[in-house]
């Protein structure tokens, strides 16, 4: 039997897979993932991806390495065990490296991924000599060693993405082609048909211009070889016209004179102009200077007059409310003085009429009897006290031989000794109280350690397991009660030995946090889940505080379904541990390792338990309970009796309270109002008198603020004319200053217009001084023709120069484009060539593409009727395989017959009742020649390993066994042709229910596997 390759798998802190391991089968190559959705099926392929140098194609991608580090972890670990049998003398893995080869040169070869919270990763090669990862290396380096076993990234059918298959049995014949092209390889070959046809087609197209460019410079050689002869009559023609141009030339001259001198005599009479405006402009400037600064200071005058004028408002408005109020206190001052006289008057004639002997009497009567009982009731509370404080020093006393007895009795059945861990927590713990006993104040203020202050409620206590796993070294936290007892806790912590300090923890008290230290019960919660876990605690407030802080968890049965534990914890976002402590259920899904065991019992104690007194070492806990019986007795009836004389003293005291009621309320009442009139009158006195005075104050200001009003009216008008005249002088400034703006621009236009005539003169002269035969011409400058006449026989020349279009370069253009025209049929007889040669490679090439793409094709349908044998005939057709990029794959299937038919003997005019295209399938049957289809795809390249994902989507009950058969038969047929075993990893969503073959090892994920011990798990 060949081996086996892929042994194992393992992963930490990866995504949701805290610590997952996966072995693979010894006895079958086929291995199933099933599970719910988001139970970490295909996060574990891409591990598998990952650790043998692959990209998973996820939108994790985009994200980077860093998503699939867990987020209470630093880095997360990939662990492969790969074998490395020896066969025929060799080992199947191997490295070109000599460094890494005795690192290889063994049974199993483990290979290590680590990724980093930063998104960095590195592979290692594991051994057993070498302490911590491993020896480092590079991927080029686990390239190198992979490829011995046919492990390549560049073969996309090692790993069968998420959708593959179900898109491919959606696709069209066309793109169903182009996705074989791919799969197999042989795209390239459609790539470099294409581009032969391209380069064909290109050099035809380029073939044909080259062509008409030759037959046009035909044309242009002989255009050319006739102009050259028409060259000689044109050098007489421009001759005559060259003597012609200098007489024009002469008479150009004059004209410009003329003109200058015109010019000249128009610019004196406008710079004349131009300074009397100057003048005047001056004139205008000073004028409005002058009226602009008193306005200046008319605005300034009426600003102030505006300011006065708003103060007067302000006042007047604030005294006018003054006023107002003042008023209204005193018509409320005058109608209170009247009410109240009205009641004094009425309390005076009541109090006349109350006055009765009998009642006074009695009244003595009742104090006197009041005060005996309540003598009586001081002398029962003391009693009470004492029998009180001498019942809790008993039950104290009662409760610390109970609890010596239950620790006695506990620790006999109790085996279990602290761990290292907890022993240093401990003495940690006894180093903070030690050291906090040293302070008098902090010791009083500093709550801990926190298990010597809490208990498990009584009837909760097979629950104490879980909770301390739960509480964990919180159990070991002090808490101050104050700012004060924090800092002081602060500084001893730090004075702590820094390698035991880190066990133990000081928190500050809030007490504003304690209301809410019970947790409210959740809705829709199965009866498996019994409380919160701090819900389950007693004892010292301050503790449970800190406790309920770092403590959201809930209590769980056993025998809770963990698919219902892990949906809980996800959607009310709470840890959830079982009753035992040994399951633990995460927030964010899947499930973990419990946290580590605590064996210190909750609300032990951290020294020993000193002696009882000397009283109780010869009282028993019978003899206490009974003396702890009759003082209760007695206080009840103590009790009894204070309750009976207080319900007397209260009946004697209403009765007291409501005969005195009558005259001293009266009294006490008539005071009172007395009391109230003299104020009211006061007050109204003081209102009126500052009334007065705010009249006064008023009238004042009525005057003042009509001069200022008066000033305010004179002020703006005369701003206003002021204003008429500044605007009436700006204009005529500006009508001056355009005036002058347009002379200006005459002036400017006159200069350029001169500059341009002179230039033109100066450039007319050496133009003509430079000519070869200027001194003959100058002779005849005072007998120039006008300028008319020589520019109608310069243009009649011209005309008959510009006729005849030969040049002296025609001769030297004539040569020229013989040449070229010669040299470009000598390039039209290479490309002719190259183009032949091209044609006879793509006959070629299409014909070899025809070849591998027959034997491909053949072997795949050879390989589909084999594994879907037993129920289908698969039948693969490719058409318009001469048109590359229209090139369809056609997957044809029937019942299946006796004998299997062959693409060569396929006749569709006889079978076109019996045989279906893909399109014509049910949505099951479709998937299920897909899957064959990809299955025969994997068959047809040599790796150990083929991973499919979402193998069983979109397949009914019967098809699913149909498929899983397929691989079967799939691993036996690959195994045939590779020195190895061959191995198929399938995602299933769900098997349950099927018979599958009992050698194949399925996984299923109801939620991440927690140890590499853990048995299988099957449906």
């Amino acid at each position: 039997m060949k081996p086996l390759l892929f042994k194992e798998i393992s992963l930490q802190n990866f995504g949701i897979h805290m610590a997952t391991s996966i072995k693979f089968s010894n006895h079958s190559a086929i291995t199933i993932l099933t599970g719910a959705n988001g139970s970490g099926k295909t996060m574990l392929v891409e591990a598998l991806q990952l650790v043998l140098g692959f990209t998973p194609k996820t939108p994790r991608k985009r994200k980077g390495q860093a998503t699939y580090v867990a987020e209470h972890a630093d880095h997360a670990l990939i662990d492969l065990i790969i074998n490395n049998p020896l066969i025929d003398g060799q080992r199947l893995l191997k490295s070109s490296k000599p460094r890494l080869q005795p690192l290889i040169n063994r049974n199993e070869v483990t290979i290590r991924l680590k990724i980093n919270k930063d998104g960095s990763s590195q592979h290692y090669l594991v051994t057993e000599k070498r302490k911590g990862l491993g020896r480092p290396i590079s991927k080029d380096e686990l390239r190198d060693i992979l490829k011995h076993i046919d492990i390549n990234t560049k073969n996309v059918l090692v790993f069968t993405e998420e959708g593959t298959i179900s898109e491919f049995s959606k696709k069209t014949p066309l793109m169903r082609f182009r996705t074989f092209l791919e799969v197999t390889g042989l795209a390239h070959y459609q790539d470099e048909i294409t581009q032969l046809r391209n380069d064909i087609a290109s050099f035809r197209q380029k073939i044909k211009p080259l062509k008409e460019r030759i037959a046009l410079e035909q044309q242009k050689v002989q255009l050319l070889e006739q102009r050259a002869k028409e060259y000689k009559e044109k050098i007489k023609l421009e001759t005559q016209l060259h003597d012609l141009q200098h007489l024009h030339q002469w008479a150009e001259v004059k004209q410009l004179e003329n003109q200058e001198k015109e010019i000249q005599n128009r610019l004196t009479t406008l710079k004349n102009t131009l300074l009397t405006l100057d003048d005047e402009r001056n004139t205008v400037k000073n004028i409005i200077q002058e009226l602009k600064e008193k306005k200046m200071k008319l605005e300034l005058e009426l600003e102030e007059v505006e300011k006065t004028l708003s103060t007067i408002e302000t006042e007047f408005g604030q005294l006018t409310e003054q006023k107002k109020q003042h008023e209204h206190v005193i018509n409320i001052s005058e109608k209170n003085v009247q009410e109240i006289t009205i009641k004094i008057n009425q309390f005076k004639e009541v109090l006349k009429k109350k006055i009765d002997p009998q009642i006074n009497e009695r009244l003595e009567e009742l104090r006197r009897r009041i005060h005996e009982k309540e003598n009586e009731i001081n002398v029962i509370s003391p009693q009470i006290k004492e029998i009180q404080e001498r019942i809790n020093e008993l039950e104290n006393t009662l409760k610390k031989l109970g609890k010596k007895i239950h620790k006695r009795t506990r620790d006999a059945r109790s085996p279990q000794r602290p761990t290292e861990h907890e022993s240093r927590l401990v003495r940690a713990a006894r180093v903070m109280r030690e050291k906090a006993k040293k302070n008098p104040r902090l010791n009083e203020e500093l709550v801990g350690p926190v298990f010597n202050l809490i208990r498990v409620k009584e009837g909760h206590e097979k629950w104490e397991s879980a909770v301390k796993r739960l509480c964990g070294r919180h159990l070991y936290s002090f808490i101050a009660m104050s700012r004060e007892a924090y800092e002081q806790a602060k500084n001893i912590y730090d004075q702590i030995e820094p390698r035991i300090r880190s066990y133990i923890e000081v928190a500050r008290y809030e007490p504003q946090e304690t209301n809410k230290i019970q947790r409210d019960p959740l809705p829709s919660l199965p009866p498996e889940i019994h409380d919160w876990a701090i819900n389950v605690l007693e004892g010292d407030p301050a503790c449970l505080w800190w406790l309920s802080k770092n403590l959201n968890s809930l209590l769980a049965e056993n025998t809770i379904n963990p698919n219902q534990a892990t949906d809980i914890a996800i959607r009310y976002k709470v840890y959830i541990i079982t009753q035992d402590g040994e399951s633990y259920y995460l927030p964010k899904g899947a499930f973990s390792g419990p946290p580590p065991p605590m064996v210190v019992p909750l609300g032990g104690k951290l020294d020993e338990l000193q002696h009882l007194e000397e009283n109780l070492d010869h009282q028993t806990f019978s003899d206490i309970k009974e003396a702890l019986s009759e003082h209760r007795e007695r206080i009840y009836d103590l009790r009894e009796r204070k309750l009976n004389l207080i319900e007397e003293v209260g009946k004697l005291k209403e009765e007291l309270q409501q005969l005195s009621k009558g005259n001293e309320e009266l009294q006490r009442e008539l005071s009172q109002l007395e009391a109230s009139h003299h104020q009211h009158v006061l007050e109204m006195k003081e209102s009126r008198k500052q009334l007065e005075e705010i009249s006064k104050k008023i009238n004042v200001l009525k005057k003042q603020k009509k001069t200022a009003i008066k000033k305010k009216k004179e002020l703006q008008q005369e701003l206003k004319d002021i204003e008429k005249r500044i605007f009436s002088q700006e204009n005529k400034l500006q009508e001056i200053i355009e005036e002058k703006a347009k002379i200006q621009e005459n002036i400017t236009t006159l200069e350029e217009e001169l500059f341009n005539v002179q230039n033109q003169l100066d450039e007319k002269l050496r133009n003509i001084l430079s000519t070869e035969d200027s001194d003959r011409l100058s002779n005849l400058s005072n007998d120039i023709p006008g300028l008319e006449e020589l520019e109608r026989e310069i243009a009649i020349l011209s005309a008959k120069i510009n006729q005849i279009q030969a040049t002296e370069k025609d001769e030297e253009e004539y040569l020229k484009h013989l040449g070229k025209f010669e040299e470009l049929k000598k390039y039209l007889s290479e490309r002719e060539r190259h183009l032949s040669g091209l044609l006879e490679d793509f006959d070629k090439r299409l014909n070899s593409w025809k070849e591998k793409l027959l034997i491909i094709i053949q072997e795949i349908g050879k390989n589909m009727n084999e594994l879907l044998g037993h129920k289908y005939e698969v039948a693969l057709r490719v058409k318009n395989v001469h048109r590359i990029d229209q090139t369809e794959l056609d997957i044809l299937i029937k019942e299946a017959l006796s004998s299997t038919k062959s693409l060569d003997t396929f006749d569709e005019t006889k079978k076109r009742n019996e045989w279906r295209d893909l399109s014509q399938l049910s949505g099951g049957e479709k998937q299920l020649v897909a899957e064959a289809f990809f299955l025969a795809l994997h068959l047809t390249v040599n790796t150990p390993l083929h991973t499919i994902d979402e193998f069983s989507q979109r397949l009914d009950r019967d098809n699913i066994g149909l498929a899983l058969a397929m691989v079967e038969r799939a691993s036996e047929i690959s195994t045939r042709q590779a020195p190895y075993q061959t191995q198929f990893l399938l995602i299933a969503p769900e098997l349950e229910g099927y018979k599958i073959n009992p050698n194949i090892r399925i996984y299923t994920f109801a939620q991440a596997l927690t140890t590499q011990d853990e048995e299988t798990m099957r449906t």
